[in-house]
Parts: structure tokens; C-alpha cells; sequence
């Protein structure tokens, strides 16, 4: 499997594949998503965690539209960096989005309101 993987150099077969791929991709530059990665994780353990409130998922999503502007307005240093913060907030979105149409407690989390 470990050759199979480094076999394949998974780049983009067309040059309109590369657009695709890159077309949300900002200007690079120097700056870093650190900050923005930690906002996000503190506040899904704040407000999307085991303890729920529909105030409390509401606020966290418009946070997560927030972060997801600040990056618009970044020149990340790195290209994985900035992937990995827009594929964290997609799925911090959807589980946001479904804990807030679960209104009742279920397994281990539970619904306060």
C-alpha cells in the first residue's frame, strides 16, 4: 500500500481540474491560520461540545461563518494549512447544524434547553 501510495503523485490531469481544485485558494503570502484553527476548536468544546444549549449552536455557527471570512482576508504561508482550516470548518458546520435540529438528548450528549 505504501507504494502504491507514493506512486501516485495525485496531480491534478488537467489544467481546468488545477482551477477547480484551487479556485477558493487565496494569494499566498506569509501569514498563518494557527490562530483561527484554535479559535475553532475552542469553540466547538465551548458551544458544540457534550453539553448543548440552541443558543449556544446558534452563536457557534455564526462564529464558524466568521472564521470562515477571516480566511478570505488571509495570505496563508501554507496551502495544507489553509485546506485543512476549510475542511475543519465544513465539519464543524454540519455537526453544528445537526445538533441544532436534535432537540432532545442523545447517548452522551445531551441537549440543556
Amino acid at each position: 500500500a505504501a507504494k502504491y501510495a507514493a506512486a501516485d503523485a495525485c496531480a491534478p490531469e488537467t489544467e481546468k481540474s488545477a482551477e477547480r481544485a484551487l479556485r477558493d485558494y487565496p494569494a499566498a503570502g506569509e501569514d498563518s491560520l494557527r490562530d483561527l484553527r484554535d479559535e475553532l476548536r475552542d469553540l466547538m468544546w465551548k458551544d458544540v461540545s457534550v453539553i448543548r444549549t440552541e443558543a449556544g449552536l446558534r452563536e457557534a455557527l455564526g462564529k464558524i461563518k466568521e472564521i470562515q471570512t477571516a480566511m478570505a482576508h488571509r495570505c496563508p504561508a501554507s496551502l495544507v494549512e489553509w485546506v485543512e482550516l476549510r475542511d475543519l470548518c465544513f465539519t464543524a458546520e454540519s455537526v453544528a447544524r445537526a445538533a441544532l435540529k436534535r432537540k432532545e438528548s442523545l447517548g452522551a450528549h445531551y441537549r440543556v434547553d
